[in-house]
């Protein structure tokens, strides 16, 4: 019953704020009411125009966290550090379907991404399952990013 209530108060934030201009203020608001379902939020979080958080209770964002219009992040547990900025449209799925012999319907493995402080995610990037970014690190526009890095890198 508790996901059924998380689902429909984060559809209802989307659709009621989805015709609001994309200001700092309105994606402030977003931010202050869709931390009320996130597993942690420092504060200081700003979302932008048309974004997906599913399962947000196993989502946790640090202090001055902006994702960036038509983002999704869904799956398992994902942690995103201080100072995170997100480019439009990119993708973070922290689960995966599995294959159970027959199909890949009934099986869905939940994983866990975790990106670290002061980090840039490009546009249009996809970030699955078991991606760990370390802090200071720029992922360019139009990546898929399935491994992890051990250091400060662009990729």
């Amino acid at each position: 019953m508790k996901n059924i209530i998380i689902r429909f108060y984060t559809w209802s934030v989307r659709t009621i704020l989805f015709f609001l201009p994309e200001t700092e203020k309105v994606n402030l608001f977003r931010g202050w009411l869709y931390s009320w379902v996130l597993k942690d939020c420092k504060g200081d979080f700003r979302v932008g125009h048309d974004v997906l958080l599913k399962n947000p209770q196993w989502i946790s964002v640090g202090y001055g966290v902006h994702i960036n219009m038509g983002c999704q992040l869904m799956g398992g547990n994902i942690t995103i550090g201080d100072r995170v900025l997100f480019g439009p449209m990119v993708l973070v799925a922290a689960g995966n379907h599995t294959f159970d012999g027959k199909d890949y319907f009934t099986g869905f493995e939940r994983g866990h991404i975790h990106i670290g402080s002061g980090c840039w995610i490009g546009g249009n990037s996809s970030l699955l399952m078991g991606t760990n970014i370390p802090n200071g690190c720029v992922v360019g526009g139009l990546v898929l990013f399935v491994q992890n890095l051990f250091q400060k890198k662009i990729v």
